[in-house]
């Protein structure tokens, strides 16, 4: 998945959790709960298919 590529790549990032991920035959489904270096943490859901990829953030 090429979010996680990402976050482990971000100096900003100190760590993140897969709450969770579903496949199915065309794509995917992620939640992930990502810390920042600064003590925020930041939500993320990625939906992914043959014709879409969304992405949703938010903080607490």
């Amino acid at each position: 998945m090429e979010i996680l590529k990402s976050l482990e790549e971000l100096s900003v990032v100190q760590n993140y959790e897969v709450l969770d991920f579903k496949t199915f035959e065309s794509g995917w489904y992620d939640t992930l709960k990502v810390a920042l270096e600064d003590g925020s943490v930041l939500h993320a859901r990625e939906y992914a298919d043959d014709t879409e990829r969304t992405y949703t953030y938010s903080s607490p």
